[in-house]
């Protein structure tokens, strides 16, 4: 691990040289290939490169190519679940898509960008981001995600889980399918607490009285009763007094 830490160290001095020498493509390539090489040990540094890498050749006017550099800062910070980072990646790759022209690719992203609202637990934003890219969305699309972001609307697992288990979003890329069915677990185990909360609350309500309450409950005598033993008891009894006297 400390040989790649010193080769991230390398590979940044080296990117950084050959943008001061004005090599842009060099430098890409150079923290395009050294962010494959250390991903498996420092992902968060590995996304970090791709993203550079892919300003680099936006700056160069190669859209299509900062995207795909950009693809590859999103699948890491995914796999992280930095969901905030992934979130700001998407955008900007999605722009890159639009700018390169491919409406297409950049609508599928949208999708993506909807998931990782909703994992950041912010379904105004997943929303926002819906009406801002549904005019390029195909049908398919844009009944998956409306159906979905109405089944959060509305509270409803049942809606949620069905969404996400349409064969579009099964067929994403491959961390997007793996955050569309963590959301579905989500909302799975969510509707299993509240069915036992709602179970256990039933059994306490018909549960009986314990049968050690009930017994003395039905051998305690009426108030009443227990009144007049006292008064009966406490009489003075004008007979005997007198006898006392007598003898």
């Amino acid at each position: 691990m400390g040989d790649l830490k010193q080769t991230s160290d390398l590979i940044d001095r080296a990117s950084r040289f050959f943008i001061d020498s004005r090599s842009p493509d060099t430098a890409a390539l150079v923290l395009e290939r050294g962010a494959k090489i250390i991903e498996s040990k420092f992902p968060e540094t590995a996304a970090e490169f791709f993203s550079r890498a892919s300003e680099i050749v936006k700056v160069e006017d190669r859209p299509r190519q900062a995207a795909d550099y950009q693809s590859q800062a999103v699948r890491l910070l995914l796999k992280l679940k930095q969901w905030d980072e992934a979130a700001d990646a998407i955008s900007q790759q999605q722009q890159l898509l639009l700018e390169g022209g491919d409406e297409k690719s950049a609508a599928r992203l949208s999708v993506g960008l909807v998931l990782v609202q909703l994992a950041r637990d912010d379904p105004v934003a997943a929303s926002r981001a819906f009406k801002h890219s549904s005019g390029y969305m195909e049908s398919e699309e844009q009944c998956t995600v409306s159906e979905l972001l109405d089944g959060y609307d509305e509270g409803d697992p049942d809606t949620i889980v069905r969404a996400l288990n349409r064969p579009f979003v099964k067929h994403m890329d491959t961390e997007f399918a793996k955050l569309a069915r963590m959301l579905q677990q989500q909302q799975m185990a969510a509707v299993a607490k509240e069915e036992e909360e709602a179970s256990r609350k039933k059994k306490t309500e018909s549960s009986p009285l314990p049968q050690a309450e009930a017994g003395e409950a039905a051998d305690a005598p009426p108030k009443e009763e227990v009144k007049d033993e006292e008064t009966s008891g406490t009489a003075p009894d004008s007979d005997d007094d007198y006898a006392g006297g007598l003898l």
